[in-house]
């Protein structure tokens, strides 16, 4: 099951590179405190989840429009609906769930922020680059 979802993670980023990684630390949180990059518990937990949902649901509200589009291969260039649309008829479920999924390394300030998501038994990750919208944490990159 954890090869399926290091799998998924590096196919469902179509045109984007898995990149390995050694040494992934844990980053739970639960309080709304600042830490010290900038970022609160409350918007770790946030971009946790937001990587968490993107993975397993069909969600374009969880993509900028430049992630979404190319997620499409630029079809439909311009038209966001379009583009959606062809999104979630990709789309394949996935045969893992929330908790195989690792969030690690979560950095970056109140608008933008990284983090590198994996499962608990490979060294196959991809790091995101969110921004925060005033509807919340979306993923505009995956390496």
């Amino acid at each position: 099951m954890t090869l399926c979802l290091a799998a998924a993670l590096a196919v469902s980023l179509a045109g984007c590179a898995s990149v390995p990684s050694n040494a992934m630390t844990s980053t739970s949180t639960t309080s709304a405190t600042s830490t010290t990059d900038g970022l609160s518990a409350a918007d770790k937990s946030a971009i946790g989840d937001t990587i968490k949902t993107w993975l397993l649901e069909p969600r374009c509200d969880l993509m900028t429009d430049e992630f979404l589009s190319e997620q499409v291969l630029h079809m439909s260039e311009g038209d966001r609906v379009k583009q959606c649309d062809l999104y979630k008829g990709l789309f394949v479920p996935k045969q893992y769930g929330r908790n195989d999924i690792r969030i690690d390394d979560i950095q970056g300030n109140p608008t933008a922020a990284t983090a590198v998501a994996g499962d608990y038994s490979t060294n196959i990750t991809t790091t995101f680059t969110l921004v925060n919208s005033a509807s919340g944490w979306k993923i505009a990159k995956a390496a």
